[in-house]
């Protein structure tokens, strides 16, 4: 596939996409925040129920089960520790702002939560807790921004900014700047001297 093609029936297949790669319906924005629910949804519903076998109606249960970024934003914050420690995993704020202590990502937080775990997780679990690690940061620690945030603000910077919204992206991306600045360090002197602490190659 070749990035910023036209999205066809003939050069566009979800499965080789990942959530951060660039939409390849060529809006320019990340695959999350562009076309993955969509595409997640038109999945789910592309053949009557009718006509599936019991394996296929399944896995149509399944993509409309998904957890996506939007529907854990719309948890209430009890409802994701809940969750959480069905799963094991202690999700309130005292235990996650202490997690946080000397970390970037909320990533890093996820991966110590997997490791915790005494049998692998389900896929659909796996993606839940991915998630609400980066939903109980922007929450608990709302004054000390997780790459992910970052990541977030870069992206709808960039979405306001193709609406011919300058003003209101130069905002944003001012605000990622007054965060991204207080981690460097005096040597940091080039954009892969920061790139281990804030992740700049992606943007």
């Amino acid at each position: 596939m070749v990035w910023g093609v036209a999205k066809t029936p003939e050069n566009y297949s979800t499965a080789v996409i990942g959530r951060n790669d660039p939409c390849p319906c060529g809006s320019g924005k990340k695959y999350k925040k562009c076309c993955l629910e969509a595409d997640a949804s038109a999945k789910a519903i592309k053949a009557s129920p009718d006509h599936l076998s019991q394996w296929s109606r399944d896995a149509d249960e399944a993509l409309k089960n998904e957890w996506t970024d939007g529907k854990v934003a719309c948890l209430e914050t009890a409802e994701i520790v809940t969750r959480l420690e069905e799963l094991g995993i202690d999700g309130c704020e005292t235990t996650f702002v202490e997690l946080t202590g000397g970390r970037t990502s909320a990533m890093s937080i996820f991966g110590d939560w997997v490791g915790e775990l005494t049998t692998p997780p389900e896929e659909g679990d796996e993606d839940f807790m991915r998630l609400a690690a980066c939903e109980l940061w922007k929450r608990y620690c709302p004054e000390n921004p997780s790459v992910e945030m970052i990541d977030e603000w870069v992206t709808e910077g960039d979405e306001l900014f193709s609406a011919n919204k300058q003003g209101e992206a130069a905002d944003i991306w001012l605000r990622v700047w007054e965060h991204v600045r207080l981690k460097f360090e005096p040597w940091m002197t080039t954009y892969g001297d920061a790139d281990p602490l804030v992740g700049i190659s992606q943007y």
